[in-house]
Order: C-alpha cells, then sequence, then structure tokens
C-alpha cells in the first residue's frame, strides 16, 4: 500500500480519543451529575451537552457575551426546551460574575425566562417544576429573585414600583402586592435571606423546596392603636416569608408588569397558579432561630425566679406571629425558674408539620417564676382573658371556638387551673373568716383577693397538656438546693405592700391580725409535697368537657408506678382525669425530648380531625391519629 493511501487512514484513527470504560465512585459521579449554577460556579451536565452540539463550548469559555446572543438567537418555539433551560442557567452564572451594575440586567432576563418557562409556557414548552430540568429552572427563578432583592431590598419595604431592563432588552415593571395567605406589601423593616444564613443550636432545620425565595423577615412596628400589637414582642417578630415574582403576558406591549408578592407560609405552603398547585419554598426554623437570637433583652429565667418584680415589668402573653381569627391559639406556659425559650424545640418542631402550623397560632406565656402560685395563676388568668377580649372579642365570645394550652412542671399547675373553679374551697384553705369580714378594704387589696382565691374557668380553653406537672409536689422543694433558693427569692411588691398594711393594722389595734391573713408562699414553698396550695387545687377537679392529656418522663427505668423524672415523682404528675397518658423514657424536661413533641403532635392533630368532625368540614383533612399499641407507653382512656 502507497503512503498516499496509508496517510487518510491514519488521520481518521487520529481523530478520535480512545474509548474506555472504567470503574468510579458511584457518589462521586452523583456528586458530578448534580453539578449547576446552583452549588458551584460551572454549568450542569445538559447545559455544557447543548453548548456542544451548539458548537458553543470554546465560545462560552472565551467569549460569554457572544456565547449568549447566538444561544438566544437559537432559542425559539421550536428548539428543543432544554436550551432555554440552558440559555437560563448561562445568565444566572453571568450574573454571579458580573459587575453589580450588569448583574440587574442578567439577573432579569434569567428570572423573565425561568417564569415564562415554569408558569407560563405552552404544554410544548412548559417546564413541570418537579422534573429534572424543572427542578434546576425553578432554583435558577428563585436564584434570580435572590440577586434582585439583593439589589434592591425596597422591594420589601416599600410600595413604589421597580423598573427593570434585561440583557436582551426585556422591559418589567416590578409592583409590590396583595395576595390571599401574604404580608402586607411594605410591611417589613429587614429581610434575610434563608439561603445566605444557618441555624444552630435547634436540633432540627424545617424546611421545604419550592417556587420562590425563602426568606426571614422582621415585621414592621404596629400602630400603637392596634389592641393586639400589645401582644407582640417588643422587640420585633421575626417571621417566614417567601418572594413571588409572577409576571404578566407581553400581550403586545414594550413592558410586562411585575407582581411582587411576600407570601405567608404559617398560612399557607402552595399557590394555585392557573389551576396548578404550585408548592412554596419555605424555612420555620430560621425565623425562630432569629427570634432567639436577636432577642436584646435576654433568658429572663434566673431573674423571674429570684427578682419577680423585675420581670413582672415585662410579663404577659405574646404572639410568636401576628393575630388571625381563622387559627387556633396554642398556649405555652413555662415551668419553675424558666421562659417561653423552655419551648424551642417544641415550637420548632411542631412548626414543621404544615397541618399544625396552617391551623394554629403560637402564643406564649412569660412571668416572674419566684411569685406564689396561686398569685401567678391569677395573673395568667388576667392577662388570657384581657387578651382574648383585646384581640377578637366577636370570635371569642363564642364559648368552646377556642384554646389548647399546653404546660411543663409548674406551668402544668397554672394551665389545669384555667379550667378549675374555685368555689369557697381556695379561700377557705387559707382563712377562717369571711372575705367581707376581712380586715383589708382597700380596692387594690380587695381586687388581688378575688384574683387570688376566688376563680371559674376560661371558657375559651378547649384542650389541656400537662407535661412533669408536680401536682402533688416535688421532693427537690425540700431539699437543701430548694431551701437555699427559697430564701433568695424576693416577693412580689403587690404582696408585701399587703402584708405590710395588715403589720400597720395589727399595730393599731394591738390584735393579732396576722394569724386571720397568712402570707402566701414563694413557688418553691408551694412546691412542697403536702401544701396547702397544692392539696386545695388538686381537690377542685376540673370543667368537664375539656380533655386532659399528659406527658410523663420516668427516665427510661421502667417500674411507672414507682418512677421519677428525676424531679417529680410519677405519683405527683398522674392525674386520673386524664384521657391520655404518654411516659417518655427522659427526665423532667420531656418539652425537650423527640417522644414528647411527637405525644404533643399526636394530640394537636387529634384536636384538629375531632374539630373538623364536629363541624363538618370538607375538603382534605388531618388524619386521625393512629391508635396506641398493646405495649405502648401511651395510655389512652376513654
Amino acid at each position: 500500500m502507497t503512503s498516499a493511501k496509508i496517510l487518510p487512514i491514519l488521520l481518521l484513527v487520529s481523530c478520535g480519543a480512545a474509548v474506555s470504560v472504567h470503574e468510579v465512585d458511584p457518589r462521586h459521579k452523583l456528586s458530578f451529575n448534580r453539578q449547576n449554577a446552583l452549588t458551584s460556579t460551572v454549568p450542569s451536565k445538559n447545559t455544557v451537552k447543548v453548548l456542544r452540539e451548539m458548537d458553543l463550548d470554546l465560545t462560552w469559555r472565551k467569549d460569554p457575551f457572544t456565547a449568549l446572543k447566538i444561544l438566544r438567537k437559537d432559542v425559539n418555539d421550536f428548539s428543543p426546551v432544554e436550551r432555554d433551560a440552558a440559555l437560563v442557567e448561562l445568565l444566572v452564572l453571568q450574573a454571579e460574575g458580573s459587575w453589580p451594575t450588569l448583574q440587574d440586567r442578567f439577573y432579569t432576563s434569567a428570572l423573565v425566562r425561568a417564569h415564562d418557562l415554569l408558569l407560563m409556557g405552552t404544554s410544548q414548552r412548559h417546564l413541570h417544576p418537579d422534573a429534572d430540568a424543572g427542578l434546576l429552572v425553578r432554583g435558577l427563578y428563585n436564584a434570580s429573585i435572590s440577586g434582585l432583592l439583593k439589589r434592591h431590598p425596597r422591594l420589601c419595604s416599600s410600595l413604589e414600583p421597580l423598573q427593570l431592563v434585561g440583557w436582551f432588552g426585556e422591559r418589567i415593571t416590578i409592583t409590590p402586592s396583595e395576595k390571599e395567605n401574604a404580608w402586607e406589601p411594605g410591611s417589613l423593616d429587614r429581610f434575610w435571606i434563608c439561603n445566605d444564613y444557618a441555624q444552630s443550636g435547634l436540633k432540627n432545620t424545617h424546611e421545604g423546596n419550592g417556587l420562590g425565595l425563602a426568606l426571614v423577615g422582621k415585621r414592621k412596628k404596629f400602630a400603637d392603636a392596634a389592641m393586639e400589637a400589645r401582644h407582640y414582642p417588643r422587640f420585633g417578630m421575626y417571621q417566614p416569608a417567601t418572594a413571588v415574582i409572577g409576571i404578566d403576558p407581553a400581550d403586545g406591549h414594550e413592558v410586562r408588569q411585575a407582581r411582587f408578592v411576600l407570601y405567608n407560609t404559617l398560612e399557607s405552603g402552595q399557590i394555585d397558579v392557573d389551576g396548578d398547585i404550585v408548592p412554596l419554598a419555605w424555612d420555620t426554623s430560621l425565623p425562630l432561630a432569629f427570634t432567639i437570637y436577636l432577642n436584646p433583652e435576654g433568658d429572663p429565667a434566673t431573674t423571674g425566679l429570684f427578682h419577680p418584680d423585675e420581670v413582672e415589668l415585662i410579663e404577659g402573653i405574646y404572639m410568636l406571629e401576628p393575630y388571625s381569627p381563622r387559627k387556633i391559639p396554642l398556649l405555652f406556659v413555662h415551668g419553675l425558674w424558666s421562659s417561653p425559650r423552655t419551648w424551642r424545640e417544641a415550637i420548632n418542631d411542631l412548626r414543621g408539620d404544615p397541618w399544625i402550623r396552617e391551623n394554629f397560632q403560637f402564643w406564649a406565656y412569660l412571668y416572674p417564676t419566684g411569685s406564689p402560685i396561686l398569685y401567678n395563676i391569677a395573673r395568667l388568668r388576667k392577662r388570657l382573658r384581657k387578651m382574648l377580649t383585646d384581640v377578637d372579642h366577636q370570635r371569642f365570645d363564642l364559648q368552646g371556638d377556642g384554646i389548647v394550652l399546653i404546660g411543663h412542671s409548674m406551668g402544668s399547675i397554672l394551665a389545669r387551673a384555667m379550667i378549675q373553679d374555685s368555689g369557697d374551697s381556695v379561700w377557705n384553705t387559707f382563712f377562717d373568716d369571711k372575705p367581707e369580714d376581712s380586715v383589708l378594704h382597700a380596692a387594690e387589696d380587695m381586687d388581688l383577693i378575688r384574683e387570688t382565691f376566688f376563680f371559674t374557668p376560661v371558657e375559651q380553653i378547649e384542650r389541656v397538656i400537662l407535661c412533669s406537672g408536680p401536682f402533688r409536689g416535688s421532693v427537690d422543694s425540700t431539699a437543701w438546693y430548694g431551701r437555699l433558693g427559697s430564701n433568695l427569692i424576693n416577693m412580689p411588691t403587690r404582696i408585701t405592700k399587703v402584708e405590710q398594711r395588715v403589720k400597720v393594722i395589727e399595730d393599731a389595734e394591738s390584735a393579732d391580725i396576722a394569724a386571720r391573713f397568712p402570707s402566701l408562699p414563694n413557688s418553691i414553698d408551694g412546691l412542697e409535697p403536702g401544701s396547702p396550695t397544692l392539696m386545695v387545687l388538686d381537690k377542685l377537679g376540673h370543667k368537664k368537657g375539656v380533655p386532659i392529656h399528659t406527658i410523663i418522663g420516668d427516665q427510661g427505668k421502667g417500674d411507672l408506678e414507682n418512677s421519677s423524672d428525676g424531679v417529680v415523682p410519677y405519683w405527683s404528675s398522674h392525674l386520673e382525669e386524664a384521657v391520655s397518658e404518654a411516659i417518655v423514657p427522659y427526665g423532667h424536661s420531656v418539652q425537650f425530648h423527640p417522644l414528647g413533641i411527637l405525644e404533643m403532635r399526636r394530640i394537636l392533630r387529634l384536636h384538629l380531625h375531632e374539630k373538623w368532625q364536629k363541624e363538618q368540614r370538607t375538603g382534605p383533612a388531618p388524619e386521625a391519629p393512629a391508635a396506641p399499641e398493646p405495649d405502648s407507653t401511651r395510655k389512652d382512656r376513654p
């Protein structure tokens, strides 16, 4: 064979690389396949394939502007939809590597094209948001909103429209807009993009992928005239929000109109787009972490125990979200030497359940735990009734349309007392004479007497969950450290003033009046086994028709009847009238344990299920919780 004939054959062989097969780590391959503009600085495998098919891979590396123009010119109604998706990804990559003045243009073009692919395309060009290509384009749509919000944060706090021009000449006007289940336009002082932050301290992070950009928004301060604003945290509300930009069709107009909406994912985690139900991106853990982390007042647990007067200045029921007349109030009551922070894990995990976060609103009671138990019961009852009057008088005029209470430790005693009727029993436990025969006639003294020793159930309470309740006392109160703590507590001024007035009257009349008006014990003394306060409260019973559930720790040791959570023995926490009793293999803080929180979740779902059955609602409803297994640690009673 001549050299003239051999040369073409050699050239043909040398044109292709050698083909081989080799084994790889599947995790590495999976990681490579998931590489894209959202996770790295290089395009996805599919976009690289599009560039190669169009002979643009080298052009993209050397002159990306030219590559974008060629690709955009090729993308039309007849080209594969993957090419349009590739164009969106390359626009986002180019935006993130461009000068700030050019970022708006690239992000705007990416936003418009991603929006049209996901939400406006014809059946031939429409990308389903859950398909592989759709998931990427959805993420790129969210990333485009993120890039524009960082450049124009006023979208969250202002009502003014924003005009933008894309890289390919697209013109849009974005206007903050109202929608169902959305925050009011311009209602946020500040916002933080959830993808830019991570929380620590909460065991679980509850978040979900979907359409839109998940945010933490700090609500603006509310007008003093709004009654419900009295019950919002003074340092601000940090709420979950999801930013979505919907763009109208061009319809021949040079400028397309767009709506910027901040959806409240505590109300709903999905939206209706032309008849399609589309899930939203959401994060409920990060707003809670912000609420705790950025609270300038710190944790008042120790101050509330030893210096009650200082915490009385901020005592009250606080809403963790703006009041909604549609949602059931869920009120958390903390225990001794504690604060609402003790509920952080429970609130975080319960909010992670869409049925619970969309149907319950979370409230927390903060109070000085060193004060006498009866005094704190009176304060909670007064606060609760005042709050119900403030927020929605008409709704709560209906008896039984109301509240679920969850208490821990001493907070369980307070919560249980909200459905008890004292009659004359509490007064007679401490006094021999009648209230009208009291030596104290000042109006403020008589108010204190009536509030503390005479009470009736709060009618709007529908269910009570009691965790580690020391209903018959705790032996820790009599231990040396309990005695030491008791001696360090300063009684509230309102009570000491009454005692001072009794002393003045006693001196003036030379009579032993103090014996007829004994001092109330502080909270630690009141928790001693056999204390008059606990004995009389335990005998009162509770309002019929209000289910009580108990959650009790046994430290995982078994021997139920003789068990203890390390602070409160079982015989003190057990209630015969409870409709269910869950035993958690943990110590006193069962509200931290996953099984304790799971039991709360079961009860709240049961509450919704029964409520919806009673109201004969139509449509989807929460599943009825499964009955306990024969060997379950939960005891359900008829």
